[in-house]
């Protein structure tokens, strides 16, 4: 089901960010609007743009 992994006998919700993920909460497989998916990780746009423009 979108928006959770199959965790043992039950589901638990993807954290933040995250449109669907498996394995566990935490290893995202794709991300909802406004989020970039960077190392299985959901991490919110203008975050990602910070952090290109700092690393020039």
């Amino acid at each position: 089901m979108a928006g959770y992994a199959k965790t043992g006998n039950s589901c638990t919700k993807c954290t933040s960010g995250c449109a669907t993920c498996m394995l566990n909460a935490t290893t995202c497989t794709a991300c909802l609007a406004e989020y970039y998916l960077s190392k299985s990780k959901c991490v919110k746009c203008e975050l990602m743009i910070v952090l290109a423009y700092s690393a020039l």
